[in-house]
Formats: C-alpha cells, structure tokens, sequence
C-alpha cells in the first residue's frame, strides 16, 4: 500500500493508494510562497496528478475525500475503486471517566503540528486580542523545535503575561492524558482529511 502519492515508475502490479492529505487535493495552497513545505506541496501536487491513473485502488477516511478524490479523476478516462475506512481507536470509557469538579490544567488544547494550514498564528492572534479585552485562558499547543517562527511568537506571548503553553511533541498516551486535563478542544485548522483529534477528544 503506498501513502498519498503514485508509484513513480510503471509496472503491471495492483496498487492501493491510501490519501489522508487533503492539502494535495485542494486547489488552494495554505503554505507561504517558495519555501519549503510550499515547494513540497507543489510537487507532490503536479506528481498525484500526472501518475494517478496507475492508481488501482485508493483509500480514503471520510466521504468528504471520497468527493475530492472523484473530483480529481473527473477527467479521467481511468477511474479507481474508491473505498471508506474511518479509523478511530476504541477506548475503554470507564478509564477516562471525568466529573463536572474536575479542576483543568489547561482550558485550550490544539494538538496540531505547525503546517501553515494548521492556522497557529491566527489562533495566537486570537490569544493577544483576548489579553487585550484583560480575558487569559490558558492554551496547550503541541508543536516540536522545527517550528522556530511560532515557537519565537510563543515566547513573546509568554513575555506578555499571555498564557500559552507548548508541551512539544505527544505521545498517543500523552495526548490523552491532555485531553482529560483540558477543558476543551480547540480546532482552527483550515482544511483537514479526517481531523483525527475531534474524535479522539
């Protein structure tokens, strides 16, 4: 099973193509011009779209992508089998059980990495417009040391007297341990192929 994009060479082999990018089927590009994730996105874009047809089977997890991924063979005389596999791991729900007293550590949590469709930096901007209407909810974000523009925007909302707070990069279980010590979720992402931390949540 290959991940998003066509094999780059031809062969008479039966491939499944799992698509959980939505990024490559949007004709819109959230990354800012000519740097590297925009550059990334570009040629995984021109290469999903020009080696499609060696596609025979592709995997989606909502019927929102099904819609894209039909949409993207629209003009093709080759057309794939399209299957829908939600995936959503089952917990035990008595483990995480939660009452109303439950005191949170944090009021807003955003597990997202820093891609720019992810929308940190309107969301950090939402943060310094609440300071200034004197409103400070505390805010959980997840993002690692590559992220350097918005880790620095953190540090200057920090210096602020804002509350954000970055755990850095979570582990499945760390993540829901976050969840239970969050009174919400958070969710400003402009585009996603299934939003996995709306139904983790």
């Amino acid at each position: 099973m290959l991940n998003n994009l066509p094999p780059l060479f031809k062969s008479s082999a039966y491939y499944t193509l799992f698509i959980q990018n939505r990024i490559l089927l949007e004709k819109q590009i959230f990354e800012a011009k000519f740097n590297k994730s925009y550059l990334r996105v570009m040629v995984e874009r021109v290469w999903l779209r020009l080696l499609k047809n060696r596609i025979d089977t592709i995997i989606v997890q909502t019927e929102t992508m099904k819609k894209k991924v039909k949409e993207l063979y629209s003009s093709s005389k080759k057309y794939p089998n399209i299957r829908v596999f939600p995936f959503a791991k089952s917990f035990e729900k008595s483990k995480f059980l939660i009452t109303n007293s439950k005191k949170y550590k944090f009021d807003f949590f955003y597990p997202a990495n820093g891609n720019a469709h992810k929308n940190h930096a309107k969301l950090f901007l939402a943060w310094r417009e609440l300071a200034a209407l004197n409103i400070y909810p505390c805010l959980a974000v997840t993002l690692d040391a590559s992220n350097e523009d918005l880790l620095n925007i953190i540090k200057q909302l920090q210096q602020d007297g804002i509350d954000v707070v970055n755990l850095g990069w979570l582990n499945q279980q760390e993540t829901i341990e976050t969840y239970l010590a969050s009174n919400a979720i958070i969710f400003p992402s402009l585009t996603e192929a299934f939003g996995l931390p709306l139904v983790e949540a």
